[in-house]
């Protein structure tokens, strides 16, 4: 089917209920820009959509992709949102997400990953909303921290979700991104502070330079205090 449709733009299939693997024409799909992949059966790895390089927009949710995110996504150069949400995706975050020049929507939900953030992951500048979340409030992300100070970096981030991730601390750098709108710091497994005046010193994150802050999620967070 993929084989004739090789001006094709736009794939929806999250109401098909797709089964085993991608068809192997779909690496032909050169010219797709948005494509939205959901069913439960369907078994695969991200190698099979890094051919697909004018895509802009990639929705992956709910599926068995369970290898690790491939070094070759930087081969996605165009892309503007990456989802990969309960996907049971393992191993850890290639560097070379750090790349994607022009993402602004990166989501890592629900998934199996480990390791730490890669600093260079601090490098997407374009970036406004960033979730990486583990399963839920009783299966904890197997990813661990610490979160890098270079997060500061993302001078444009308006969404920010660290939920359920194990996390060594905060840093202080957080409370440099003004344009943030929502942070989520819930079902947090570690014991942390934060300020809601000036900070007194550089290893707080303090609340004090977020006036755009409109939402603050800490629930369950049972080792977190706020002081002033």
């Amino acid at each position: 089917m993929y084989s004739v449709l090789t001006k094709l733009s736009t794939a929806d299939d999250s109401d098909v209920d797709l089964d085993g693997k991608l068809p192997g024409e779909m690496s032909g799909l050169r010219r797709l820009r948005r494509l939205s992949l959901k069913s439960r059966n369907l078994r695969d790895s991200v190698g099979a959509l890094v051919m697909l390089t004018s895509l802009e927009f990639l929705l992956v949710r709910n599926t068995k992709f369970s290898e690790r995110i491939p070094s070759s996504i930087d081969r996605l150069s165009n892309l503007k949102l990456l989802e990969f949400n309960e996907c049971e995706m393992t191993g850890t975050l290639p560097s070379e997400i750090g790349r994607l020049s022009l993402l602004d929507t990166l989501h890592l939900v629900r998934n199996k990953l480990s390791g730490s953030i890669p600093v260079e992951m601090m490098r997407l500048e374009a970036l406004t909303s960033l979730r990486i979340e583990g399963w839920d409030s009783t299966w904890h992300s197997t990813m661990i921290g610490p979160i890098p100070t270079e997060i500061k970096q993302l001078v444009r981030l308006q969404h920010l979700s660290f939920s359920t991730y194990d996390f060594a601390s905060i840093p202080s750098e957080i409370g440099e991104l003004i344009e943030l709108v929502t942070l989520d710091l819930s079902d947090s497994t570690v014991d942390f502070e934060l300020i809601v005046s000036a900070p007194r010193s550089g290893t707080l994150p303090s609340l004090v330079q977020l006036q755009k802050l409109e939402e603050l999620y800490l629930r369950k967070s049972h080792s977190m205090r706020i002081r002033s």
